[in-house]
């Protein structure tokens, strides 16, 4: 992920130039530059960290060249017009909706996903302060970013929401799991 986004960085120049020639900038980072940028984030997740600076990269890609600097204010003037180009939005969405998926079309036994999510949820439990760095696996990605966004996680196929919703993930399809994640 590191080096994704330096690569993204590099580009800034040549997005800006090409932002000046009438490109839109929102529609490059949403369709390539965030993509890109947050391969392989469905299976480790993304640091507090690392989030911050993908989503300072994308606020200064989508914004004139002397802004930028406050994100949250670039990402909601933005989506207020209809461009979400907030990286935070995928970086939630990716590994839960990679779990839900997995549960879903059943790609191992459910035996050993419940396994597999039972010994990352004991292992991260253990390690609350250093969360991200202990990260390993899609489900520990799954959990870590559960708790980012204040759900909770009662077995490896049922979740709770911040709202309290419950998600079965059984009986609700990825795709529904995906934009509960988003809203």
């Amino acid at each position: 992920l590191i080096g994704r986004l330096h690569q993204c960085k590099t580009r800034l120049k040549r997005l800006r130039t090409a932002r000046r020639a009438g490109m839109s900038a929102a529609t490059y980072c949403r369709t390539a530059g965030i993509p890109a940028m947050l391969y392989g984030a469905d299976c480790c997740g993304v640091s507090e960290t690392m989030l911050q600076n993908q989503r300072g990269v994308i606020a200064r890609a989508v914004s004139p060249d002397t802004y930028g600097r406050l994100p949250d204010l670039v990402f909601q003037s933005l989506a207020a017009q209809g461009k979400d180009t907030d990286p935070a939005l995928e970086v939630c969405a990716l590994p839960i909706g990679r779990w839900a998926l997995a549960v879903w079309d059943s790609w191992i036994p459910l035996d050993l996903l419940r396994s597999f999510f039972a010994n990352a949820l004991e292992r991260l439990d253990a390690v609350r302060d250093h969360l991200w760095s202990n990260v390993v696996g899609p489900a520990a990605a799954c959990i870590a970013t559960l708790w980012r966004l204040g759900w909770s996680a009662s077995s490896a196929t049922e979740f709770t929401d911040d709202i309290g919703v419950e998600w079965d993930l059984l009986r609700h399809a990825p795709a529904l799991l995906r934009s509960a994640v988003h809203r």
